[in-house]
C-alpha cells in the first residue's frame, strides 16, 4: 500500500512524460488516419473532443505530467546563485563592490553591500565619514544587476572625483574595475569581487 502511494506522489521526469505522450499520440494518430481512410470524417470532431476532455482530466489528476513536458527556462543572471566570493564572510548580505583606500596612509575600505548605498557624514549613512569636507549625504552608490556594475551619484556640496575628474552633481556615473574615486581627501580604487 505504501509503495502505491509513493509511486503516485513521485514526480514525473521529462523523459517519462515524453514516453507517455508518444504512447498516447501514436495510437491516436493511427486511429485518425483510419477514420480518414474509411471516410468517417464526422467522427473526427468526436475524437478530438474526447482527447481534449482526457487531457483536462489528466491535468487535474497528474499536473506533474504537463509540468515535466514544459521546457525548463534558462536561468536569468539574477537567478544564478553566487559563490561565496560574492558574499561578505561576516554577514548574510552579498558584496557588490569594494572601495579600497589608496591614499598615503589610508587604511579605509568600504564594502558596498546594499543598493542604494549612501556615503556621508550623517550618522544614518551606510558608511559614515567624519571629515568636514564630506557632506551629510555625499555620494550614493547603486548596483545595477543587468549591467553588473555600480553607479555613483554625487549629491554633495564639496564634490567627488572620478578618475581625477570632478563629478557633476546628480549625474549617475558607472564605476568600473580599477577606477579611482576621491571623496574629500581620500582616494579609493574600485574593486569588484567578481572581477
Amino acid at each position: 500500500m505504501a509503495n502505491n502511494n509513493e509511486n503516485e506522489t513521485r514526480a514525473m521526469t521529462r523523459r517519462d512524460a515524453v514516453s507517455v505522450l508518444i504512447l498516447i499520440l501514436a495510437p491516436t494518430i493511427f486511429g485518425i488516419v483510419l477514420l480518414i481512410a474509411f471516410n468517417l470524417f464526422w467522427l473526427l470532431p468526436v475524437v478530438l473532443l474526447l482527447l481534449i476532455i482526457a487531457a483536462g482530466i489528466a491535468k487535474k489528476r497528474r499536473p506533474d505530467f504537463f509540468e515535466a513536458l514544459r521546457k525548463k527556462k534558462k536561468k536569468k543572471l539574477a537567478d544564478v546563485k553566487l559563490s561565496d566570493e560574492f558574499k561578505p564572510s561576516s554577514s548574510a548580505r552579498r558584496s557588490f563592490m569594494m572601495l579600497v583606500g589608496i591614499s598615503n596612509g589610508a587604511q579605509e575600505q568600504i564594502t558596498i553591500n546594499s543598493s542604494p548605498f549612501v556615503i556621508g557624514r550623517e550618522p544614518g549613512s551606510d558608511y559614515c565619514m567624519s571629515d568636514n569636507y564630506v557632506s551629510k549625504r555625499h555620494l550614493v552608490i547603486e548596483y545595477d544587476a543587468k549591467d553588473m556594475l555600480c553607479y555613483a551619484t554625487d549629491v554633495s556640496s564639496n564634490g567627488s572625483y572620478l578618475n581625477s575628474v570632478r563629478m557633476q552633481n546628480n549625474i549617475r556615473r558607472p564605476l568600473r574595475q580599477g577606477d579611482t574615486l576621491q571623496i574629500a581627501g581620500i582616494m579609493f580604487r574600485v574593486e569588484y569581487v567578481h572581477f
